[in-house]
């Protein structure tokens, strides 16, 4: 009797170690995929950094407002905006506002972009941030 006792006592010591070794073997598991997740984030990040910042490191390429004032139709739209040059051009289709935006094609147009005819604010954070992906270069002076 007592070796039917101590068999039984035996499986029960064993079984919370298997659990134990189970949730580790878990915890093992989930601490590599964060990691990879991790990782993933981290490259994604410095990747899309580095693209943003190609125009940075690129000589600039520099316009005068005689050629800027060439570009002032809703097909071919470049503006000016403190002091750099961008071509909106497959934007005029989309901008919220509508076609006055045509009002700017050709021309300096910082101040109808600080300060929108319709509604006297300035343009948001959002549309600051679009107009960049839009950028040519720069104003020459």
């Amino acid at each position: 009797m007592n070796e039917e006792v101590e068999d039984s006592t035996e499986g029960l010591i064993e079984e919370p170690a298997k659990k134990k070794n189970n949730f580790s073997l878990l915890l093992l598991v989930i601490a590599i995929f964060i990691a990879i997740i991790g990782i993933f984030i981290f490259v994604s990040k410095k990747q899309s950094t580095e693209e943003g910042n190609t125009l940075s490191t690129e000589i600039e390429k520099t316009y005068n407002m005689e050629e800027i004032a060439t570009h002032n139709k809703k097909e071919d739209c470049w503006l000016v905006i403190e002091t750099y040059v961008y071509d909106i051009t497959d934007f005029v289709s989309k901008h919220p506002g509508g076609e006055i935006i045509l009002t700017a094609c050709g021309t300096d147009a910082t101040a109808k972009f600080n300060n929108r005819p319709t509604t006297g604010t300035s343009h948001s954070a959002l549309a600051q941030k679009m107009l960049q992906s839009l950028r040519l270069g720069s104003l020459s002076e």
